[in-house]
């Protein structure tokens, strides 16, 4: 008696025949459209057809943490022949966590550029400028602190550009481009609370105000002098 008699006799005598179909197990893989929400997100099954309406995703439970984007593992159990049990398992690439990351580092890598472009243009705009200012000094044989019976003493301002020497007032306004540049004086005497500036028509200036010229009829208390360039 064969397999398919065996099988009729037993029914006969009213007995249960069941037969048993290997379970398999299969991976492929998938990528996810949104992330996973209450154990569950849907999978672009790429190119397979997977539900009645001929749609390429599906919404399957998983039992990793998904992002939109990633690529994923979807284990289908059944055997063969029959509908498959889908689960995804796992991901295999980042989806856009990799891509986000790389995003924000070139995000980061572009603001690192512009904030080095802009501390360039700022270096090089203050090494310009630095170029164009005038520098002053004063030079005197006895200081710049004086109290009276002192013998008199000359005061001259020294002002450089990028090295040259600039002697007069015209000279400072070619150099700065200013027409109204000139040298300043002021004076702060002992008892006084701030410094008082010299007019330009003081009796002790001259030379367009790099010379001043300080006898004892001019000093009556300690007093200390000083020059600046100055513009309207």
């Amino acid at each position: 008696m064969g397999y398919l008699d065996d099988l009729a006799s037993l029914a006969a005598i009213g007995g249960t025949v069941g037969t048993h179909d290997e379970t398999n197990v299969h991976l492929v893989t998938g990528i996810a459209v949104g992330d996973s929400s209450g154990g569950y997100v849907t999978v672009d099954m790429g190119g397979a057809t997977v539900t009645e309406g001929g749609d390429q995703w599906v919404l399957l439970p998983t039992t990793a943490e998904v992002r939109d984007g990633d690529t994923v593992r979807v284990e289908l159990v059944g055997a063969d022949g029959t509908a498959k049990r889908m689960c995804v398992t796992g991901v295999v690439g980042g989806g856009d966590r990799t891509g986000l990351v790389a995003r924000k580092a070139a995000e980061y890598a572009d603001r690192a550029s512009e904030t080095a472009a802009t501390a360039k243009q700022s270096a090089d705009a203050a090494m310009a400028e630095t170029k164009d200012l005038v520098t002053l000094r004063i030079d005197s044989s006895r200081g710049t602190v004086f109290r009276n019976s002192e013998i008199s003493t000359v005061l001259t301002v020294r002002c450089y550009k990028r090295g040259a020497e600039i002697t007069t007032r015209e000279g400072l306004r070619d150099a700065l481009g200013d027409q109204t540049a000139r040298i300043r004086w002021w004076v702060l005497r002992e008892g006084d609370g701030s410094w008082v500036s010299l007019a330009d028509s003081d009796h002790m200036l001259t030379d367009d105000g790099f010379t001043l010229t300080i006898t004892p009829a001019d000093v009556d208390v300690k007093s200390t002098f000083k020059a600046e360039v100055v513009t309207n």
